[in-house]
């Protein structure tokens, strides 16, 4: 690779990812020579340090400039008045307009960063394109030799955050009429920022990075909102694709802290924000920990704590509206900042907020107060109505804990067993009692192996998903097929088997199982395979299709892709089998040895040429783009014996990502992927190297799937014998 052909940030990125000896070898096969290795490792190093809450929890240090400036431009340096992540910021004046303005200065050793100087450069537009109060404004962006600057108005005052420390010396022994006044003064400054959130949202920016430091109080103590160096303009960069975690750990939406290919909008402003209302009423965070990780499991499974069972003193409806901002499902938010704010005035104007209408007992205690004779006639209504809705109460409480499936079998004299599976080993645990076909079910949310079966060689097997309670399933079972009636698929006797790379340890996503014997594809299924699916069945196209179109006959040969896994799942009933688990295609791939790639020294010459610019255009360019380089790249599914397993198991290393059966549920449903695409450095990825990718979006009710992907296709499985 040529200087030329070097991507800098590309490769930042990636390195960003990974740790220890696997981001060595990274770098050392995507640095052209030393300087450019030396250059990315100072990013990297100084990443590490970066004073952000994401990347090291209570920790803030300065990014320690060169030299000392005293002049910018026509801006005079006084002293410095803050850093962070990026660079300092500091007092200066103008020498042309006679003002003091804040003076932010990008770091030294950022200014040869496009990631960097393009996140500056974003601060400055985007500020730049709102007009609030509330909002700093930025004056000017420059650059002056090798100093970058944003120069913004001076806001002579402290940061929130520490304001609240302040507070939180003092507050333990405050008297009540000190108490109630520091509640009406965060309603005050929240509503503030509400506002000047909602006026950025209107403009289709989403600030990213809602935290007390962010926001600065004047001598007045009226607060404004600063630093959009990671804000997202929706308008420009089309909707919002989570793929890096970004922001301040304390402070993220569970959508940010959690996996790839989430969807992120305004309303992930509106839980930070409520975070910080959460800090300002309790002087505690919400979701703490001894470490990032320990922060960002929380963010996204732990619900916060009431704060009234941290201070009884805060008001119910200051309550209400801080735990309606930072609900779990952005749906149950705040659907606008300006809502939140409107609340926030109803509870400080004293009139009821929206959030949280008149409870029954306040209506009808002020009714009594007027109409004293209606309190025995009610007494005895509401006995009356107590009895018959305790006993519907009691009834729908039974029937929003499961959901009902319906399972049928075109097979006459079927019977049916099915298997949950293990949330924890993510394996099918012991099978249920054999009932005939057909039958209704009631089972409760999570992961199913239904098995249709006449005898011990006449079976079939489906993967049934329960993503919530109160659903309704149909489950129609294919004719049942005997094992010998399977063409191309490849027998393995199973036994005790360890996930993962023992000679690496510790390997937190390895899991060990006892694997029953089984059969498995020798090859992903192909376009051609994957349409007469279609065509004899009727299944709708998948969605990424609408864009693509049908893939044309001469890309039959290829594995399909751009399809969802309940896509791949239905395929594999149609064909009588199912998708593997994730411990039954790497034991596949693996036999006999445990390797991790199937061949021996040496890459094949016949091994795709990875190339992370093609990788980051098939991410960022939509389906068109990704199809292009899928063509360039994707191998016939049944070609390049050379590049096969032991066990003549063809593409587990090379060709596209593949779908498992095993899959994840909590605040996202996914789906683990596993094996290597042709986007995936074969340097880097091997045969236990797996992902998680997204199942279907809850938050448009858990019914609507989440698209494919260029790079991911599948295989089918099937059990040798019925389980015990």
């Amino acid at each position: 690779m040529s200087d030329a052909q070097f991507d800098e940030k590309a490769v930042f990125l990636e390195a960003l990812s990974l740790t220890g000896e696997s981001r060595e070898r990274y770098l050392q096969s995507a640095c052209p020579n030393e300087t450019n290795r030396q250059r990315i490792e100072s990013l990297l190093q100084h990443h590490d340090r970066a004073s952000d809450d994401f990347l090291k929890v209570g920790v803030e240090e300065s990014p320690h400039p060169r030299n000392t400036l005293s002049q910018v431009g026509e801006f005079k340096i006084l002293h410095q008045i803050g850093h962070g992540g990026m660079g300092i910021v500091y007092l200066a004046e103008d020498t042309i307009l006679n003002r003091q303005v804040a003076l932010k200065v990008l770091a030294h050793h950022l200014t040869g960063s496009e990631e960097a100087l393009g996140r500056f450069k974003d601060e400055a537009r985007s500020t730049a394109a709102l007009k609030h109060p509330a909002i700093v404004p930025v004056f000017r962006f420059g650059q002056d030799g090798e100093h970058h600057y944003l120069v913004s108005e001076f806001v002579d005052g402290q940061t929130l955050s520490d304001f609240i420390e302040n507070r939180r010396q003092s507050f333990k022994h405050a008297a009540t009429q000190d108490v109630r006044a520091w509640h009406r003064q965060s309603a005050e400054i929240v509503a503030t920022i509400a506002d000047a959130l909602d006026c950025a949202h209107r403009e289709k920016i989403i600030h990213r990075d809602v935290k007390p430091s962010n926001i600065l109080l004047d001598r007045a103590q009226r607060p404004r909102l600063t630093d959009f160096g990671i804000a997202k303009h929706l308008v420009e960069e089309g909707q919002t694709k989570h793929t890096t975690m970004i922001g301040s750990c304390h402070y993220m939406s569970p959508e940010q802290a959690g996996v790839a290919n989430t969807t992120i909008d305004h309303r992930s402003d509106i839980f930070s924000l409520g975070v910080v209302l959460y800090e300002l009423l309790s002087l505690s965070r919400p979701f703490d920990g001894d470490s990032m990780q320990a922060v960002l499991k929380a963010v996204t499974d732990s619900d916060a704590p009431k704060l009234r069972l941290k201070d009884r003193r805060i008001p119910i409806d200051l309550e209400t509206i801080c735990m309606k901002a930072i609900e779990k499902r952005p749906l149950d938010r705040y659907q606008s900042a300006a809502h939140m704010a409107a609340d926030l005035r109803c509870y400080l104007s004293g009139d009821p907020i929206l959030a949280r209408p008149p409870s029954v007992f306040r209506r009808a205690r002020s009714l009594a107060r007027r109409h004293k004779w209606l309190v025995p006639v009610a007494a005895t209504i509401v006995v009356g109505l107590s009895v018959w809705i305790a006993w519907w109460q009691n009834e729908q409480y039974r029937r929003s804990l499961v959901a009902v499936v319906h399972v049928s079998c075109e097979t006459a004299g079927a019977r049916l067993m099915y298997q949950e599976f293990h949330r924890t080993s993510t394996e099918p645990e012991t099978p249920s009692e054999v009932k005939a076909l057909p039958l209704t079910l009631e089972l409760k949310p999570g992961q199913y192996r239904l098995i249709a079966f006449l005898d011990a060689d006449h079976f079939a097997e489906t993967t049934l998903l329960v993503a919530k309670p109160g659903t309704v399933h149909d489950v129609d079972i294919p004719a049942i097929r005997a094992n010998d009636s399977f063409e191309h698929m490849v027998r393995f006797e199973g036994g005790e088997y360890t996930t993962g790379l023992s000679e690496a340890p510790p390997n937190f996503n390895s899991i060990s199982v006892e694997i029953r014997p089984f059969f498995i594809d020798d090859a992903e299924v192909s376009n051609a395979e994957f349409i007469a699916f279609l065509d004899a069945t009727g299944h709708p196209d998948p969605h990424d299709w609408q864009a693509t179109g049908r893939p044309l006959p001469e890309w039959g040969d290829l594995p399909v892709v751009n399809i969802a896994w309940h896509d791949a799942n239905a395929y594999c009933r149609w064909a009588g089998k199912r998708l593997p688990t994730r411990a039954e295609w790497e034991f596949a791939m693996r036999y006999p040895d445990n390797r991790i790639v199937p061949w021996d020294g040496a890459l094949p010459d016949t091994v795709v040429e990875y190339n992370h610019k093609d990788c980051l255009r098939l991410i960022k360019h939509g389906p068109q783009a990704g199809l292009s380089v899928y063509l360039s790249k994707a191998l016939p599914v049944r070609s390049h014996e050379e590049l096969s397993t032991h066990k003549k198991l063809y593409h587990g290393a090379t060709n596209v990502r593949e779908f498992t059966e095993t899959i994840s549920i909590g605040v996202t449903t996914t789906v683990y992927l596993i094996g290597a695409s042709f986007c995936d450095d074969p340097e880097l990825e091997n045969f236990s190297t797996n992902w998680t990718y997204p199942v279907e979006n809850s938050d448009l009710g858990g019914d609507v799937y989440y698209p494919g992907s260029p790079r991911i296709g599948f295989r089918c499985a099937r059990s040798a014998t019925l389980p015990q």
